[in-house]
């Protein structure tokens, strides 16, 4: 029951890896750092999920991303996968896969388990785990019909988060393909998420998911190494990934498998500029680049159209107007275009209580209707905005910056990155930040990859 994946997990290097491919992983884990330092202030549930950690594993060595102190590496796993998601601020792969969520909080508690790990080698399992993660979000099309590219009851970003953490940690501790099988396995035995912490309303615990997969797949490589067999067909099979949560068998293993080692579906992944869900970014972008800052009374009247896929992060239309939380504010759609409207941007700032708060874009996301349409293809989504003069302006969805292809400044990225430093629990000041972002840059430089997180407050030297 060998599989090429795990060959490929177990075997890559990091003179395998394209140029491209290194620098897209590098800049997720940055990405996923800082963020999991502004969640530990911002994010819904961190301050529960850290003392859960502490209360699991006890004091350590790895630090609690933001919160300053230093815990065991599953506990470590479990507080950094949480809050580098807790803001929906990381960085999306294809088809719903959060490759933010497995790119540093259980590869880095791993090393940390290991001891000394070189850059290179570190940038090498974190590439294994995030193409893994990609190609099984890809696979994922192909045994169910996913509307609009999300599948409508599974939150895949935490169900294939498991397997990408699993795979990364697995690598990271050096496991041969059997161990790497294995652990992939032990994934699939923990593995859960579904979409009712959206649809059931946002509830704050949607915000830590990435804790679950980040723990459940360092624990996994963990139970791997000791030497637990979990040898089983993980893709296929009676009960597998795809039968059981996709109600269908690959056909064949082509997205799997085709052009592994060569080609890397991570190229795909969204770099995010706004703290919000991906899939409310190119309605974010259309506004942004017509009319950003607009003066909310100048605007009388705007309807958003679209299929069934966009219903959660629409509706209901009066909480999505008023949303109760940071976890909600980042999945409305009509708290977002409010913001984008009114000024330009969002920012981790409007998912604070104060933000939301905001009366200028409560006043105009009351104004903010979706219209859904029966056209479940692509291409029906638009904008219709009524100015106060009536005169109306219909917006097409953009692709938003950050996709592949259309790249973000730099300026917006290191900008991105030190606001999210600042706004740790325990901030990080700006020379650090600065040390921060230039180590990851040179992150296969490191003869032991323990020196970047030891510079966040709480990292033991």
């Amino acid at each position: 029951m060998s599989h090429p994946l795990y060959e490929f997990v177990a075997d890559l290097s990091y003179p395998d890896i394209p140029i491209e491919a290194r620098e897209r992983v590098k800049l997720s884990i940055l990405d996923s750092l800082c963020t999991a330092v502004a969640g530990s202030s911002l994010g819904d549930g961190a301050a529960a999920v850290l003392r859960a950690g502490r209360e699991a594993g006890g004091a350590g060595s790895m630090p609690a991303a933001g919160f300053g102190v230093g815990l065991s590496p599953l506990g470590a796993a479990l507080v950094n996968g949480a809050t580098s998601h807790a803001l929906n601020f990381d960085m999306v792969g294809p088809f719903g896969a959060h490759l933010g969520v497995v790119t540093f909080a259980a590869p880095s508690a791993a090393a940390e388990l290991r001891g000394k790990v070189s850059g290179e080698e570190y940038i090498a399992a974190v590439t294994a785990g995030a193409e893994l993660m990609s190609r099984m979000a890809a696979a994922a099309r192909d045994a169910a019909s996913g509307v609009g590219g999300v599948h409508p009851r599974l939150l895949e970003g935490q169900l294939l988060g498991y397997f990408g953490a699993a795979a990364a940690s697995a690598a990271v501790l050096g496991l041969d393909a059997d161990g790497v099988h294995d652990a992939i396995g032990l994934a699939l035995m923990q593995a859960a998420g579904t979409m009712e912490v959206v649809l059931g309303g946002d509830v704050p615990a949607k915000a830590a998911y990435g804790g679950f997969a980040n723990h459940g797949g360092l624990l996994a490589a963990s139970l791997a190494r000791a030497g637990l067999r979990a040898n089983m067909d993980v893709f296929g099979g009676k009960a597998g990934v795809y039968p059981y949560y996709y109600g269908g068998s690959l056909t064949d293993n082509s997205a799997l498998v085709n052009g592994l080692g060569t080609e890397y579906r991570l190229l795909e992944s969204r770099f995010k500029l706004w703290p919000t869900s991906g899939l409310l970014h190119p309605f974010i972008e259309a506004v942004v680049q017509w009319r950003a800052g607009s003066p909310a009374a100048e605007i009388a009247r705007v309807t958003v159209r679209g299929p069934e896929w966009l219903r959660p992060w629409a509706t209901p239309q009066e909480a999505r107007r008023r949303p109760a939380n940071g976890a909600a504010a980042s999945n409305s759609l009509q708290y977002a275009l409010a913001k984008a409207f009114t000024a330009g941007t969002v920012r981790l700032s409007d998912l604070t209580p104060t933000g939301i708060a905001d009366p200028v874009a409560r006043e105009l996301a009351d104004r903010i209707d979706f219209d859904e349409v029966d056209d479940a293809g692509d291409g029906v989504e638009e904008i219709a905005v009524r100015l106060a003069d009536g005169t109306e302006r219909l917006l097409r969805p953009a692709k938003p910056r950050g996709s592949p292809g259309q790249p973000l400044p730099t300026g917006d990225v290191e900008d991105k990155f030190l606001d999210a430093l600042r706004q740790g629990a325990v901030p990080v000041d700006s020379d650090t930040a600065q040390r921060v972002i230039a180590t990851v840059r040179s992150l296969e430089d490191l003869a032991d990859v323990r020196d970047l997180w030891r510079l966040l407050p709480g990292g033991a030297a």
